[in-house]
């Protein structure tokens, strides 16, 4: 048989606001509180705490083929209390200084003391930010877009994480099964945003 485990009384939900905050603006998160019915529950605490992600990029070996390997280093930047309106809902927000990868961490504690933690990753938009977990030895640059899923007729906002701080030029390929279009173009930095 299956048994469901609940962690706690409810559950907190989180999500970012904007998709790319800039460095050194307000970057917010959403949060909502449900009970085990996805039924909301209003006027309950929750603690969010950012952290900024660094990567540690090793080179390892196996059987002599060289590969890269990050390891995440999460530094704490700041911490907030919040409660939930009347609809679970609420917001908190931070100040990022730089660009980069943020994690915001959201826990909501029941009344035996149990908690429920959930967790939303931010990436924060800053020209001079070359820190993106990317090898430049590959030559390669990660393609972060603002959601999972698109209709016809929408437009995806891409943010392309370059390990270069100053303009470079690309090869953009559009591709379903096939090449569809391919261009060169210019990054202004190393946090460039294509439509």
């Amino acid at each position: 048989t299956n048994v469901v485990f609940h962690s706690a009384d409810g559950y907190v939900g989180i999500q970012p606001t904007e998709f790319m905050p800039v460095a050194n603006t307000e970057a917010v998160v959403d949060l909502l509180t449900v009970d085990w019915e996805g039924k909301t529950i209003g006027d309950q605490e929750v603690e969010v705490v950012f952290y900024q992600r660094d990567w540690e990029r090793k080179r390892n070996s196996d059987y002599g083929i060289y590969a890269t390997e990050w390891e995440a280093i999460d530094t704490e930047v700041d911490r907030v209390s919040v409660s939930t309106d009347a609809q679970g809902k609420a917001q908190a927000s931070f100040i990022p200084e730089d660009g980069g990868t943020y994690l915001a961490v959201a826990t909501i504690t029941d009344s035996s003391g149990r908690t429920q933690t959930s967790s939303t990753t931010l990436w924060v938009i800053d020209q001079n930010f070359a820190g993106w977990r990317t090898d430049p030895n590959q030559r390669t640059m990660d393609l972060v877009p603002d959601k999972d899923e698109y209709n016809a007729g929408e437009t995806a906002r891409i943010l392309v994480q370059s390990p270069f701080n100053e303009p470079v030029k690309a090869w953009l390929t559009i591709e379903r099964g096939n090449l569809l279009e391919q261009q060169v173009i210019v990054l202004d930095g190393g946090s460039t945003v294509l439509d």
